[in-house]
């Protein structure tokens, strides 16, 4: 995550909870985030090379979602004059906001996970996980970002 200002910010998590809550942490703050570089699937086993022969590594992915093609699963922070900002799911599809792939999955506001609806309002500082299978372009995301 970088920001203005020279700041630069590294977050390791053992899941996007952890970079959901830090980054929420950060913008409580009052610290814009500019851009956020989110590195998926590194892992770093140090004794691995030293497995007996034949032995076959095990990977540390749990589950894989079902992504093929252009497909994107996005995280983002609601801004405060985004479009979206103050209008239910139904009302943001109604007003041509969202695209017809675009799939709101849940939403995180403060402490509380809120698996949406059309009626659900999406608020300002809400941290929205946003699945498209065709891809989620600029237009999108300023939706959410008000850019």
């Amino acid at each position: 995550m970088t920001g203005r200002g020279d700041l630069r910010i590294k977050a390791v998590g053992t899941d996007t909870d952890d970079l959901m809550r830090i980054a929420q942490d950060i913008t409580d703050l009052g610290i814009e985030i500019d851009d956020e570089g989110l590195l998926h699937r590194e892992y770093f086993r140090p004794y691995s090379q030293f497995a007996p022969r034949g032995s076959q590594l095990t990977s540390p992915v749990t589950g894989v979602a079902g992504l093929a093609g252009a497909a994107d699963v996005v995280e983002v922070i609601v801004k405060e004059r985004a479009p979206i900002a103050g209008k239910t799911l139904k009302q943001a599809n109604e007003n041509g906001l969202l695209s017809p792939g675009i799939l709101i999955v849940r939403i995180d506001r403060g402490d509380e996970t809120i698996t949406p609806s059309g009626s659900t309002v999406i608020q300002e500082d809400d941290f929205v996980t946003i699945h498209s299978r065709s891809g989620i372009g600029d237009d999108t995301l300023g939706v959410f970002t008000g850019k």
